[in-house]
């Protein structure tokens, strides 16, 4: 029923992230909802809502470092697997919303990137609004160091994953897990 459960991810901090990416594969399952956390921190959240069978995504961001909102239309399927990413870009001033590679949404804001916790399928950190806490399947839920391309972001959603590391002691030194790529964004 989805009625308590998420997931809360820690990471090492991220202020000095040049800039943060989530990405997750996404399937609502329950028609009529309002919305439904994907993934959250203290300064943003990324939801997904439905009415008419039909499903849309938003960024909701409090006004923390510049933060900006995007909605998309109500045009994706319910029941159907969806591949979500928000990328935050402080250097370009830009936040971007991609659903299945590609850009649905952009938005001007600065994005904090003070973050050191994320939450996955409910809100406990943002402040914004409920715990709304999704319901549905999330899978492959990604946090990455860096602002990526449209091409890493398609690169993702096709199953050709970027560098992938883990942190085995919550502090500062990395441990690799599995890789495909040897130089660029990685995995938080």
């Amino acid at each position: 029923s989805g009625a308590t459960s998420g997931m809360t991810v820690s990471t090492v901090a991220v202020g000095s992230w040049p800039g943060l990416t989530a990405a997750a594969w996404v399937k609502l399952t329950t028609n009529g909802l309002s919305n439904r956390t994907i993934v959250a921190s203290s300064h943003f959240r990324v939801q997904a809502r439905s009415v008419g069978g039909r499903v849309g995504y938003t960024l909701d961001s409090t006004a923390t470092g510049g933060g900006c909102s995007i909605v998309t239309p109500l045009v994706y399927p319910l029941g159907g697997w969806v591949h979500v990413a928000l990328v935050m870009d402080p250097a370009a001033t830009t936040n971007r919303l991609f659903v299945n590679g590609q850009t649905a949404g952009a938005c001007v804001g600065t994005a904090s990137l003070g973050d050191t916790a994320f939450t996955v399928g409910i809100d406990t950190l943002s402040a914004i609004g409920g715990t709304d806490v999704f319901q549905g399947l999330l899978d492959e839920v990604r946090l990455f160091s860096a602002a990526l391309s449209t091409a890493q972001v398609q690169s993702e959603r096709d199953g050709s994953p970027l560098g992938v590391f883990f942190s085995s002691s919550a502090g500062a030194s990395w441990t690799a897990a599995a890789s495909t790529r040897t130089a660029g964004a990685y995995l938080a």
